[in-house]
């Protein structure tokens, strides 16, 4: 009869899907950071870059108002 030990029972499928949740995590974290420092870039540009990327106030107050979960 063969005997098994606690580290060859171990289910290695349920730390890959720990892996993934705390990879997507992490990359969800990191979206809603540069969504984030995005708006708030946007919020501090001169009427002169408005001008050069073709963008009005109305379009940045539209953007910066978002909470940064907010694609």
């Amino acid at each position: 009869m063969a005997t098994c030990t606690a580290d060859q029972m171990t289910n290695h499928h349920h730390k890959d899907v720990n892996a993934a949740n705390s990879t997507g995590l992490g990359q969800l974290l990191r979206t809603w950071h540069q969504r984030f420092t995005q708006r708030d870039e946007l919020a501090h540009l001169t009427e002169r870059d408005l001008n050069d990327v073709g963008i009005t106030w109305d379009d940045v107050a539209h953007e910066v108002d978002k909470p940064f979960w907010r694609a």
